[in-house]
């Protein structure tokens, strides 16, 4: 499956780094192996959410499936064969039957939808590409990490016959528990000091999430993005309120002399390599290439469960101005009662005027008067 060929690319890729004599042929280089690590791990990442929602699918129609017959086994006692039931404890049943009813026919719909992105991903199992891993590379990356086993065993029982604590590599330090006032202030959002602690020795840490996924910064960082999971064994780092876990004591050490300069980098991968903003869940730094935007386009509305999103503006004028206005037009009929009788009244009428002696005086009028000869 897809979990042994990432440890199988894990591990020849470490067998390469760590060895002088590299058994890739000279085509072959390590960034093409680690770009197939990439793919590999962003499959299995795909699968392990496409389990993780189908089980959290499953145990929802379960639920609802026994609620539902447990209220109509509720209803049957109540009715029975009476001829008359207060609809006071009936109506809240026959809501809740409504209720369960609605949310199965939710779920039956995201299986539904579940199930045509199942059938896309399945093609993806088999890469596109033509794969530069073979069983020389598998073999010699085992044989290995076999010897580095054995000398790690011998270099244990020796410093035990040496009477020597083993507290990790390179003098890191021994997994004790932390002291609560440097535990708080390292929980601190606003914290500057990095902290190693070990997750077993602590309760107050043992249900935090370790961020990026899982996966060392340091790799991401200093070995073009490769995704390497940390080791546990070495325990974590708390800085700013947040763990992170790595690969060896090595790279736990680097990290805590300049912490800032390994998150920076990591952002600085997931800008150059954008499939691993999904991987290390990055989405807070980058919220607009998340995966579910990606996957508007997928298909339709129907087929994914997910209505598609789109820009769009409308104006509406505060007041709308009519065209073609009539202003003789009434569509009153008492108004037009009234109009008819002014109409009606005007034949009867005449018209007629008077002059006093004011206006008299006030007229103007010329004279001319023609002498008799």
């Amino acid at each position: 499956g897809a979990d042994v060929e990432v440890e199988q690319y894990t591990q020849v890729i470490n067998f390469v780094h760590d060895t002088e004599n590299s058994p890739l042929d000279a085509d072959v280089t390590v960034k093409r192996l680690q770009d197939e690590l990439t793919n590999r791990r962003q499959y299995l990442s795909f699968v392990q959410s496409f389990q993780e929602e189908v089980s959290a699918s499953l145990d929802s129609i379960e639920a609802v499936r026994r609620d539902y017959f447990n209220a109509m086994e509720e209803l049957k006692d109540l009715v029975g064969r009476k001829s008359a039931v207060p609809k006071e404890r009936v109506y809240p049943l026959f809501e809740e039957l409504a209720k369960k009813w609605g949310e199965a026919e939710d779920v039956v719909f995201h299986m539904e939808a579940l199930q045509q992105i199942f059938s896309e991903l399945h093609q993806f199992q088999t890469p596109g590409y033509r794969k530069r891993m073979n069983l020389e590379y598998i073999h010699a990356a085992e044989k290995g990490a076999e010897a580095a086993y054995a000398k790690k065993q011998a270099d244990e029982m020796e410093r035990e016959d040496g009477g020597t604590e083993a507290g990790g590599a390179e003098g890191g330090p021994d997994p004790k528990s932390v002291p609560g006032d440097q535990l708080v202030e390292a929980l601190s959002p606003d914290s500057q000091i990095p902290l190693h602690v070990f997750r077993t020795e602590n309760p107050e840490i043992i249900t935090m999430n370790i961020e990026f996924s899982g996966f060392c910064p340091v790799t991401v960082t200093e070995r073009d993005s490769l995704l390497l999971p940390g080791d546990p064994t070495n325990g974590n780092v708390l800085f700013k309120g947040k763990l992170y876990g790595f690969v060896s004591m090595d790279a736990l050490l680097r990290f805590m002399k300049d912490p800032n300069k390994y998150l920076e980098g990591v952002l600085l991968s997931a800008r150059k390599a954008p499939e691993l903003i999904n991987m290390l869940s990055l989405e807070q730094h980058f919220p607009h290439n998340i995966l579910r935007k990606y996957l508007s386009h997928f298909g339709s509305e129907e087929t994914l469960g997910m209505g598609k999103s789109a820009e769009a503006e409308c104006q509406t004028p505060t007041h709308f101005v009519e065209k073609r206005i009539d202003p003789k037009y009434d569509w009153n009929e008492w108004s037009l009662r009234r109009k008819a009788i002014q109409l009606a009244n005007l034949h009867t009428k005449r018209t007629h005027s008077t002059q006093t002696n004011q206006s008299h005086f006030r007229r103007e009028n010329e004279t001319q008067v023609v002498t008799n000869n």
